[in-house]
């Protein structure tokens, strides 16, 4: 018996073989993307992921720190490692270094600065060096003075130095966090320079001493940021609000971030603006965080009542001596024709150095610094402290700390006793130790800071140095004022009298355990 079959049955073959290679050719489609969307992802998790991370300091970081600040075009010798060392042991405050470095995908261990960090494309100088900025802060707490964190205190300058915003905002938010557990008032920093990431959360720019506050033409500006972790593959949005009067529109923007700073999330919410047209103009950040489990609230004041005052050196201390006015060479050459004498050398001269160094601030009415601040100094400093002492007949007269950073000579420290003033022993003495800078090949000579107009202003001023300004910001936290710091010495002229006419031995005694509190 024949078999029968549809007469479209040929059709039915045809399609379901059509059918089939279709599902075969998207399959293999489908196998072929997964294989490649595979390859990707391994090749991009392959790659070398860096990202800035924030830890303290520790003594195996002493070369790398120090290595970063000598080649950073703004830093200054009172960002260098030593510091802390120095002060530690001298005054025993607790100092807080803080490290911006780059580091690959993983940053979970505890010293992740070693042979396998990235190199630093933004410090082509020393491109192998994976620190970004740094920060080094002190923790100054007393009873009659405060509780605060300084960089640095005792110095003309300090604050954040760092390759770009972002790792100076690492650095301040990680100081806002030790401030906040330590429930320090402020945190003040001695910057030479401006620090764009502060500017641009301060909208006022113009006054020499801004104080901002949280409304920007009476419209407010906020901005919340969240951000979590990738370690638990757990993504991090964020979303930014900002208000502008000039369209009377909002802004908004929303961007997608991971971090493995840490494994909870971070929450930061910082509320700005200022009073253009009223005074003073203050500024507020809410600072929220899981480090400190708690908001912080800043305060920034700015002030630049004090100048740098610097001079460019020539290649020669004779055409330096020629440079000078008539005047200014007659002051120089007296104390000479008196008989007197200098000398430059270092730790050998410590103890002339410290003898009319307490004589003289005694005599303005001051307490002077502890001679182991100077011998810890000379001790963690040997090849960049100098010396110079003014010698008249068997007595040292005149005496200065200078050091030497790179190409700049800086002197902190200089003293003479008032009975020899009318032979201008200092005189002999700066010029002693610009010979000694010129010799040496260094550039400029830094006088330190002053106020402008006052009278060291003006002896400074007359060896052709040129003010610039310093930029001192202080922040106060959770409601304490920004005070301005400066010293009212009105209210201390009774005080001051007194000490002046208190016994060397116990001016010298007494002196140190105020002093170390005082961050002037």
């Amino acid at each position: 018996m024949l078999l029968s079959f549809p007469c479209h049955c040929p059709f039915l073959v045809t399609w379901s073989l059509v059918t089939a290679f279709n599902r075969l050719r998207h399959l293999s489609r489908y196998l072929l993307l997964v294989t490649c969307h595979s390859s990707l992802v391994t090749a991009f998790n392959r790659l070398p992921l860096t990202m800035i991370n924030v830890r303290l300091y520790t003594p195996t970081d002493k070369k790398l720190w120090d290595s970063y600040v000598l080649n950073h075009p703004d830093s200054t010798h009172c960002h260098l490692s030593g510091w802390k060392n120095v002060i530690e042991k001298a005054y025993g405050h607790k100092a807080y270094y803080l490290i911006a470095f780059l580091s690959f995908n993983s940053i979970n261990s505890s010293n992740p600065i070693n042979s396998t960090n990235p190199t630093n494309p933004s410090n082509p100088s020393n491109p192998s060096n994976p620190i970004v900025g740094v920060l080094p802060l002190i923790h100054m707490k007393s009873f009659l003075f405060g509780n605060q964190l300084v960089s640095m205190p005792f110095l003309n300058y300090g604050g954040v130095l760092a390759d770009s915003d972002e790792a100076a905002r690492e650095l301040l938010e990680e100081a806002m966090a030790i401030a906040s557990r330590l429930k320090v008032s402020s945190v003040e920093l001695r910057h030479i320079n401006p620090i764009l990431c502060l500017n641009s959360m301060n909208p006022i720019n113009s006054s020499s001493s801004r104080l901002q506050d949280s409304t920007r033409n009476s419209s407010p500006v906020t901005r919340h940021w969240l951000w979590g972790s990738t370690r638990n593959s757990s993504p991090v949005t964020c979303h930014w609000l900002w208000g502008s009067t000039r369209n009377s529109s909002l802004v908004t923007r929303h961007c997608l971030w991971g971090s493995t700073r840490n494994s909870s999330l971070v929450t930061r919410n910082w509320l700005q603006g200022s009073t253009r047209n009223s005074s003073p103009v203050t500024c507020h950040w809410l600072w929220g965080s899981t480090r400190n489990s708690s908001p912080v609230t800043c305060h920034l004041l700015e002030r630049t009542h004090k100048v740098r005052m610097v001079l460019n050196l020539p290649d020669s201390k004779e055409a330096l001596l020629k440079s000078f006015k008539s005047k200014l060479r007659s002051q120089i050459s007296r104390p000479e024709k008196e008989g007197m004498t200098a000398t430059i050398g270092g730790a050998d001269l410590l103890d002339s150095f410290y003898n009319i160094f307490s004589v003289n601030m005694r005599d303005l009415g001051s307490p002077v610094h502890s001679r182991r601040l100077f011998h810890e100094i000379c001790s963690e400093f040997p090849e960049s402290v100098r010396i110079g002492v003014v010698n008249y007949k068997d007595a040292s007269v005149a005496a200065g700390l200078i050091f030497c950073f790179r190409e700049t000579v800086e002197i902190p420290w200089a003293s003479s006793l008032k009975e020899f003033n009318k032979f201008s022993p200092n005189m002999l003495l700066y010029w002693s130790l610009m010979e000694y800078a010129c010799d040496h090949g260094f550039k400029y000579f830094d006088f330190g800071r002053s106020t402008p107009d006052e009278g060291t202003y003006r002896f400074k001023e007359q060896w052709g140095a040129r003010p610039t300004p310093i930029y001192w910001h202080n922040i106060a936290l959770n409601g304490h004022a920004a005070g301005n710091n400066r010293s009212d010495k009105s209210k201390y002229d009774k005080l001051i009298q007194y000490w002046k006419k208190l016994p060397l031995p116990i001016s010298n005694r007494v002196g140190p355990v105020i002093r170390k509190r005082i961050s002037l």
